[in-house]
């Protein structure tokens, strides 16, 4: 990890003098997630970037053979980020632990892969497998999505690849029931040695506390992958008013 972090921090510095240390530090640790399997993309929510900047970077990086080829950027409406087209096989529905969380709900449930609502998931994994197989090598795939058949914040989890996705019904709301519902956070970071605190997370989610013991199994699993990598894992519980998703 330290080799593309001294790449991107060369790379980065000179666009963003005032921030492109933390930058940089921040991509190398997604970079170094993907590589390591403990997800297989992310969103680009650091260093103001445009799409076509955040690709011609991960251009550099491959021709630097600092990542895989198979890295690809991609874009959703205003959002884009990094995937690992290689790893679209393992996008699919038993990889995932499905969590409703639709607004009518007193509280978050489990999805059952026998239920309506997988069915309604599995369209979205297939629209997204259809789109990917269409990349097109450094270039940016445009991925798109009607939002009233589709939840965006499943997409997203997707494509990233946590091991708990969060899902609710579009077509009765856009909302979630996740307000004052206790959650146990999970995250990966890079820990300096001066500190015991993760300093910028590689990868956080949440799983509502009702529910854990339920997918446990899909956090356990993927918590095997935390012990290959560089990266600290922590967990905590938090309350929220109002969760955004």
């Amino acid at each position: 990890m330290e080799e593309i972090r001294n790449f991107l921090r060369t790379n980065l510095i000179g666009t963003l003098p005032r921030h492109g240390h933390k930058a940089a530090d921040a991509l190398a640790q997604q970079l170094h997630s993907i590589e390591r399997g403990l997800k297989t993309g992310f969103i680009w929510d650091f260093a103001c970037f445009s799409a076509a900047q955040a690709n011609d970077l991960l251009t550099k990086l491959k021709e630097a053979k600092l990542v895989k080829n198979s890295l690809l950027a991609f874009q959703i409406g205003e959002d884009f980020g990094f995937l690992d087209g290689s790893r679209i096989d393992e996008i699919k529905f038993g990889n995932f632990a499905f969590i409703e969380i639709s607004k009518h709900l007193n509280c978050p449930v489990v999805v059952e892969k026998s239920s309506q609502n997988s069915q309604t998931i599995q369209q979205t994994l297939n629209s997204i497998h259809a789109q990917i197989q269409h990349s097109i090598p450094n270039e940016i795939l445009t991925l798109v999505f009607d939002s009233t058949v589709h939840c965006i914040p499943t997409v997203f989890g997707l494509l990233i690849g946590y091991p708990v996705v969060y899902w609710f019904d579009v077509a009765q709301s856009d909302q979630n029931c996740l307000s004052g519902v206790p959650l146990t956070v999970f995250q990966v970071g890079w820990r300096p040695q001066s500190g015991p605190n993760i300093t910028t997370p590689a990868v956080s989610f949440s799983v509502p506390c009702s529910v854990l013991e339920i997918v446990q199994n899909s956090v356990d699993l993927w918590k095997q992958k935390v012990a290959d990598s560089e990266l600290h894992f922590t967990s905590f519980s938090k309350t929220l008013d109002t969760v955004v998703l």
